[in-house]
């Protein structure tokens, strides 16, 4: 595997972690929301 693909795997990969950890704080937004 070249670099560039390794390089191109890692970003996507850090790019998804961060749509999910955006993802879980909007759910538990919206929870405590609902409790209030």
């Amino acid at each position: 595997m070249t670099p560039e693909r390794f390089k191109r795997i890692t970003d996507t990969l850090v790019q998804y972690q961060l749509d999910l950890t955006v993802c879980m704080q909007d759910m538990r937004a919206q929870t405590s929301q609902h409790r209030n």
